[in-house]
């Protein structure tokens, strides 16, 4: 008996644990992992957790005094623990629990939405298709490979999703309130799918229950509601445009590509093909709530950027809230695949056509491929097409039995978990060979200016640095004039926005690859320098100047630009 029940449950449990674990693995070869000077957002993350730690870093650093207005407790957080751990390894446990919290939610949510037989399929498609390229709107992805507060937030609040999915109520509004203090818009944006989904599962008589659910979340969120509610500023018209200027990506959705719209649709629709028979059960209802309550944050992010600008709407970033229906839309689009793959046939051909298309990096050929899949799919329907589909893939079968005789033998779940892991390796493979690479010299001598500059300068000495190339502050912990990837703080302050573009202005940046800075004359340097009381400035090494040169390697050289 004790046999009978480790076989019949602990096995699987294993199993799947197991299968979650290579699948990390095979992300960490897709997209390998990214920490300081190799991940932009930690170009301000780290200053961030450095000047938590010793608050004497980073003086006058104009970047660093958004902190107050960034409504999260993760840094804190993090300065707590490394007590236990130096930085690196603990971003490192970070990313790897946090990947493994992300994979294990999809897995649970795919053996929930999508049943089957033999449930090894769901678990195997789900984490595989986490390989894929999944469409997501508001400049966002779901590509995790470093450790960043909006990953730890997407885990904690997919846990969230799926424990409303499960019915388990206190547990998910908890969830989504707890995340809310570590990354406000992922945990915000559940709270919003579970009541909405809790609404529309259930009639309204029991509404009180979801409604206490949330006021419990957002309870537990009152630590985070406090810190934005002080920390809010008026905002201005110049501050919108500058926004628009600098962060379209994120709250204006006339500026996308066109092809942002049409995948998520497509994706949308795949998952709208399998949860048609489900909606008119509790959990159909659950789902047609949450996507409601997406289209919803959807539209009225929409009209508060587009047609009547609103500073609120446009912090928020709404369309954000995508990634949550993406994920949500996984396991139904799974559900899809399976079902259509059991049809035989055209229709099997079909959902191979569109699996594999959902792996394109390029947006042109994964639309294609998709609507290539659906059309044979829909063919399928027609009994003499789909008739001679299937007489060719017999005489396919037959005439290459040698080499499939042995693999068709094999019993279902080998085949399965075969398949889908070489695709994946195949996949993850060339992933890691096409991604881009900073060459290894120049990142090293980045660090080592960075390095220099820390242990033989002041702490307030003050650093000119490419505009365009981010990340000083990083191993230098000195306070630097501004970088073009500091404009992302322009969500939390007001004051700071303005004088950032001032500063880019000055640097001549007006875009992320605007190289103009190295065209600066000795006369605008001292200008610069005089104007930001800077101290030194940072030019590759090509650049000659007439100031003294107190440091320099294969990549970079730096001056000295204030007297003595």
């Amino acid at each position: 008996m004790f046999l009978t029940m480790i076989r019949r449950r602990w096995l699987p449990i294993a199993g799947g644990l197991l299968l979650i674990s290579l699948f990390a693995g095979l992300h960490l070869l897709a997209h390998g992992y990214h920490f300081g000077l190799t991940e932009d957002a930690h170009a301000v993350h780290l200053p961030f957790l450095e000047q938590t730690l010793d608050p004497a870093l980073f003086p006058g650093d104009p970047m660093l005094a958004t902190r107050s207005g960034y409504p999260s407790f993760y840094f804190l957080l993090l300065a707590l623990a490394t007590r236990l751990a130096s930085i690196p390894t603990l971003f490192l446990i970070v990313h790897l629990l946090t990947l493994l919290a992300y994979l294990a939610a999809v897995a649970g949510l795919s053996l929930r939405l999508a049943p089957d037989r033999l449930p090894l399929r769901p678990l195997l498609i789900g984490l595989l298709l986490t390989l894929s390229t999944l469409p997501v709107l508001g400049g966002d992805d779901l590509v995790l490979r470093s450790a960043l507060p909006r990953h730890v937030g997407l885990a904690l609040a997919l846990w969230a999703l799926l424990a409303g999915l499960l019915e388990r109520r206190l547990l998910a509004f908890a969830l989504a309130g707890l995340s809310i203090n570590l990354h406000a818009l992922s945990g915000g944006f559940a709270l919003a799918l579970l009541l909405a989904g809790d609404l529309l599962r259930l009639p309204w008589r029991r509404w009180a229950a979801p409604l206490l659910a949330a006021a419990l979340g957002l309870l537990l969120a009152l630590p985070t509601l406090i810190w934005s509610w002080q920390a809010a500023e008026p905002l201005t018209p110049a501050w919108i445009d500058l926004l628009r200027l600098r962060s379209s990506q994120h709250s204006f959705p006339l500026t996308w590509p066109l092809t942002d719209f049409v995948a998520f649709g497509l994706w949308i629709c795949l998952a709208g093909l399998a949860w048609w028979p489900l909606r008119r059960n509790e959990q159909g209802r659950w789902l047609a709530g949450a996507a409601l309550a997406v289209a919803l944050l959807a539209a009225i992010g929409f009209m508060g950027a587009e047609v009547w600008p609103l500073g609120p709407i446009l912090r928020w970033q709404l369309f954000r809230s995508t990634r949550l229906l993406t994920v949500l839309a996984l396991p139904l689009v799974v559900r899809w695949f399976l079902t259509t793959w059991d049809r035989g046939g055209l229709a099997r051909a079909g959902s191979l056509v569109t699996l594999l298309a959902l792996f394109a990096p390029w947006p042109i050929v994964w639309i294609a491929g998709v609507l290539a899949g659906g059309l044979l799919t829909a063919l399928a329907s027609w009994a003499p097409l789909d008739g001679l589909a299937r007489a060719v893939a017999v005489q396919i079968v037959r005439t290459r039995r040698l080499r499939l005789g042995r693999f068709l033998a094999w019993p279902a779940a080998v085949r399965w978990t075969t398949a889908a892991l070489l695709l994946a390796l195949l996949v993850s493979g060339a992933a890691a060979l096409t991604q881009p690479r900073v060459p290894a010299d120049l990142l090293a001598a980045w660090r080592d200016v960075q390095i220099w500059a820390r242990e033989n300068t002041p702490v307030d000495a003050a650093f000119i640095t490419p505009p365009y190339y981010y990340g000083f502050r990083v191993e230098s912990q000195r306070p630097v004039v501004g970088e073009w990837k500091d404009g992302t703080q322009q969500y939390f302050s007001v004051p700071f926005t303005a004088d950032w573009w001032q500063r880019m202005q000055d640097l001549h940046a007006a875009g992320a690859s605007d190289i103009r800075y190295n065209d600066l004359s000795a006369a605008e340097v001292t200008a610069i320098a005089q104007k930001y009381q800077a101290d030194f400035i940072v030019f590759f090494i090509e650049r000659e100047l007439p100031f003294p040169v107190v440091y320099r390697n294969q990549w970079f050289r730096v001056y000295q630009v204030s007297p003595g």
